[in-house]
């Protein structure tokens, strides 16, 4: 038997489209939440495969395949997970308990491209407990993933466990080039400053904000209020204060403060790609990151409720 489980997200909720195929009847008993049946009878404790084209099949929609991973032990709301408020740094687990009536030759997820497995984490079990391999090829809409054994499996239940986060093209692009972008902006922004005319150096800072505006706009962020906008807010306001320093620094030369600045800037890079790369490797942020954004969140909330 063949089966495929297609995800459009990784938010928590997320649906999971599981279909199945075999030349023989079957039936697949699962741990999420039945949310649709297109091909198959359902019933309360599992689904049937019914007869379409020579083949059996099974088509449903389902719930709970996806939890947000913790963000904050011991914490309530959107702050507690990775989830939209941590926007583009989404990081969900992924568990699918199935029990098959007859044996399983291979499975394949598919996430949108904009999204990876942590290879480190899978944890598939079969019947047999015979590990898992797993292969992967990306295309420019999909990210596929393909379980397969060296022995064809029995029938019985499986366990397919794994995270996943954000990565590809949409991590490239919400996380990777901003940062290169900033340190290009501050050169630039810097070189301005110095230029004889106002105009040149309000014209480049100008240019700089239209960019990130533009640049935040074309992340679809799913509302104001998620880390990749504050970031850019709180970056914007930090590179008027550095073309300001160095605008007067032009009439009243004044080294350290540049120093410092650019000491201060440095090290805001260099922290913010070690955390772009810990989130690549395990699917979570640095600790000082996640508490002092978590801290605003939640305050951020109560806020709202009052």
């Amino acid at each position: 038997m063949q089966l495929t489980v297609s995800v459009d997200s990784i938010y928590q909720g997320s649906i999971a489209r599981l279909s199945a195929s075999s030349q023989e009847q079957f039936k697949v008993a699962s741990n999420c939440k039945v949310l649709s049946c297109a091909k198959g009878l359902l019933s309360p404790s599992e689904i049937e495969a019914t007869e379409d084209k020579g083949k059996f099949q099974i088509e449903v929609n389902l719930l709970e395949a996806l939890k947000e991973r913790t963000a904050l032990p011991n914490s309530e709301g959107s702050a507690s997970r990775y989830g939209m408020s941590y926007f583009p740094f989404i990081s969900s687990h992924f568990t699918l308990k199935l029990s098959l009536s007859v044996g399983l030759s291979d499975l394949v997820v598919e996430f949108p491209s904009n999204f990876r497995v942590i290879w480190q984490s899978n944890a598939t079990i079969s019947p047999s407990k015979e590990k898992s391999s797993l292969s992967t090829s990306y295309s420019e809409k999909f990210s596929t993933y393909i379980f397969s054994w060296n022995t064809p499996q029995p029938a019985g239940e499986y366990i397919i466990e794994f995270d996943v986060r954000t990565g590809g093209p949409g991590l490239l692009k919400s996380a990777y080039f901003p940062i290169y972008y900033y340190l290009i902006a501050m050169v630039a922004v810097a070189a301005a400053a110095t230029a004889e005319h106002t105009n040149i150096f309000l014209g480049a800072l100008a240019t700089a904000w239209v960019f990130l505006l533009r640049h935040v706009n074309s992340c679809d962020i799913p509302r104001r209020n998620v880390l990749l906008f504050h970031a850019t807010v709180l970056f914007g306001a930090f590179l008027l204060i550095w073309g300001i320093t160095w605008r007067l620094n032009r009439f009243y030369y004044n080294e350290w403060i540049i120093a410092i600045e650019a000491v201060i800037a440095a090290a805001a890079i260099w922290l913010s790609l070690r955390a772009v790369r810990l989130f690549e490797a395990a699917g979570t942020l640095p600790a000082w990151l996640t508490h002092s954004w978590g801290r605003f969140v939640r305050s951020s909330e109560k806020r709202q409720l009052h």
